[in-house]
């Protein structure tokens, strides 16, 4: 049997949980205001559509490459290079003030969630076993589930004409955390391969 790594089983839950709430968000809370995008950099609605073609065509590269860029890495690394590509595009995004910017914030962002959608199966996959691997698999679905359905509604807090920089900007706090969480998992797990 392969040698499992320990980061503890609660500081895994917080990881897998925290990283399971931003795999859906940062794409799912862009669609209710993709008019007002659309509106605030001058673009046709056609032009702003392209925003919500990212996800897959993202999602298909990074399923190329994620697993031998780990390989290369290790899981914990990617995962938290894919961490900080998602909290640098949350982080920014809303505060460009035209169209190609905020697309390629957009492609980085989803490239970090693309690599934590696929690596996350595998890090748990490898850093626990029998109940607790159950366990963490139950907490990942269910998050993630949750996450894509609480992403569209941060556009019912904010109102104004920057309302769409708010309802998109209030999902890097959670990645804050998901950051630091992934780092201290670093620490312990080092190079994971």
């Amino acid at each position: 049997m392969a040698k499992k790594l320990t980061v503890g089983f609660g500081l895994a839950v917080i990881a897998v949980a925290f990283t399971a709430v931003n795999l859906r968000a940062g794409i799912s809370s862009l669609a209710p205001v993709i008019g007002q995008v659309a509106d605030s950099f001058g673009v046709s609605n056609s032009t702003a559509g392209i925003l919500t073609s990212l996800p897959g065509f993202c999602f298909a590269i990074m399923g190329w490459s994620a697993v031998p860029i780990a390989r290369r890495l290790g899981l914990s690394p990617t995962l938290v290079a894919g961490s900080v590509a998602l909290l640098v595009g949350l982080a920014i995004r809303p505060f460009v003030n035209s169209y190609w910017p905020f697309l390629l914030l957009t492609v980085l962002l989803i490239a970090g969630i693309a690599v934590a959608n696929i690596l996350l199966p595998a890090w748990v996959k490898e850093h626990s076993q029998g109940t607790h691997q159950v366990r963490l698999m139950m907490i990942y679905t269910a998050t993630l589930g949750a996450s894509g359905a609480v992403g569209p509604l941060s556009a019912l807090l904010f109102s104004g004409s920057s309302a769409w920089r708010w309802s998109l900007g209030v999902w890097v706090v959670p990645v804050v955390v998901q950051v630091v969480v992934w780092t201290i998992v670093l620490s312990r797990t080092k190079k994971d391969v």
